[in-house]
């Protein structure tokens, strides 16, 4: 399956439910039958409880109010006290994208330390006009952490791990 088909069909998804409100509704199932039919594959979206959860062919996001850390992921990655915003799994990557108190030289320093304490190679980290990233190696995993600012003085950080071969 082509992965920048199936991110646009998600975004687009995304979209539609955003529109519609929430429930195992007619919105849900037309969403559900664009996805499936961009893809080739089965789709399950539901929008209850004020989380949009999509699932397509072993790839899962989900987006809200009440976000859930999936149940695997890492343990030897750092995750501050925080508001988590989105999840997005599957077979062999995780990306998570949260909201902190702290700001984003704190929370950066935070995690270069964090990063190097667990364990993990930093290979590059820098500031690019304000967005902070890191990218750091451990076994055959690869770790991306970009830090930049937030809404309401809060900091957003996008964690993404991922084995090598997904490159």
């Amino acid at each position: 399956m082509n992965k920048k088909l199936l991110i646009l069909t998600i975004i687009l998804a995304l979209g539609v439910l955003g529109l519609a409100g929430c429930g195992k509704s007619l919105s849900d199932r037309i969403t559900e039958s664009l996805i499936e039919k961009s893809t080739g594959g089965q789709a399950d979206v539901n929008t209850n409880d004020g989380n949009i959860k999509i699932n397509v062919e072993g790839t899962s996001i989900e987006t809200g109010n009440n976000v859930s850390l999936p149940k695997d992921f890492p343990s030897d990655v750092y995750l501050p006290s925080n508001n988590l915003l989105s999840a997005m799994t599957s077979e062999k990557s995780y990306t998570i994208s949260l909201e902190v108190k702290e700001t984003p030289a704190e929370i950066f320093a935070i995690y270069k330390q964090k990063v190097a304490n667990s364990g993990w190679k930093i290979v590059t980290s820098g500031d690019f006009g304000g967005m902070q990233t890191i990218s750091a190696e451990k076994d055959n995993r690869i770790l991306s952490i970009i830090v930049s600012p937030g809404q309401e003085s809060r900091t957003t950080v996008v964690l993404s791990e991922y084995l090598k071969d997904q490159e």
